[in-house]
């Protein structure tokens, strides 16, 4: 499963079997989460909070809170992840953004066809990100393990 992960709004997830996107929804609180949901998931693969050697960006203009905010809800995930013991994945937001063509250089209206093309999902980003999340993982980092 891939999470979006996020605080002051519910967390999206997506849920791949055999390498095919099997479901995708919300879940309001990860604190109160039905674990019958993931009893069979042995990976979790959600975002790195950590911005990479560039802590300094999340230091100034009110950055540092949803920094912190962050790192809470990707503990929850690991969190959640050890007590159905299984593996988890992070992947940082860079990576898969620039391996789908999603960076700052990309116009918006290209970005937000890029995402429903690759996802089949209108106008949800949160949704699209736990896809791609996921989908990274399964096209690039696995591949990548796997020839180690």
């Amino acid at each position: 499963v891939s999470i979006d992960p996020a605080w002051a709004k519910p967390m999206a997830y997506a849920l791949f079997e055999e390498n095919k996107l099997k479901y995708y929804d919300y879940f309001d609180d990860i604190g109160y989460l039905d674990q019958s949901l993931f009893q069979d998931i042995d990976l979790f693969v959600t975002e790195d909070p950590y911005p990479g050697g560039d802590v300094k960006k999340y230091s100034y203009r009110g950055h540092s809170q949803t920094y912190k905010t962050l790192c809470f809800a990707v503990g929850m995930v690991v969190q959640l992840a050890g007590s159905l013991r299984a593996d988890f994945k992070l992947i940082r937001p860079v990576a898969w953004k620039t391996y789908y063509s999603l960076t700052k250089s990309t116009p918006e209206v290209i970005q937000k066809e890029i995402r429903l093309n690759l996802t089949g999902v209108i106008n949800d980003e949160d949704l699209q990100d736990a896809i791609l999340i996921g989908r990274y993982y399964l096209e690039h980092v696995r591949v990548l393990e796997a020839e180690r």
